[in-house]
């Protein structure tokens, strides 16, 4: 038996089943990487969060999948060029839509930063 399968069988003794994370916070049900959107994946029963960060220039860390602002937020540019404040006037569920992760704005509660 090989390593990956003695770790398979370990953790089936241990859970009674398998974990469930929340990717982004759900990002198919609310802006992801936002307060909203870990709130709500941990709501429905997720056992954790997966999320990303970075650093933003005056070094405050910043949950964001991506490293620059265009695909989820109404603004433009690289994390790590802008401040916490500069940041924290974002709206960072412009382009979502429910059930797509990757479009409109959602209600309420967008400033995930």
């Amino acid at each position: 038996m090989g390593f990956d399968a003695k770790i398979a069988d370990l953790t089936r003794a241990i859970l009674p089943r398998p974990l469930v994370y929340a990717h982004r916070g759900g990002a198919a049900l609310r802006p992801e990487n936002t307060l909203v959107a870990f709130d709500h994946g941990l709501s429905l029963g997720a056992d954790g969060l997966e999320l990303d960060v970075h650093l933003s220039r005056d070094g405050v860390v910043m949950v964001h999948h991506d490293p620059t602002l265009e695909r989820t937020t109404n603004a433009r540019g690289a994390i790590r060029l802008k401040t916490a404040a500069e940041l924290a006037g974002i709206d960072a569920g412009y382009q979502f839509r429910e059930g797509d992760s990757h479009s409109l704005p959602a209600e309420g509660g967008r400033r995930g930063y």
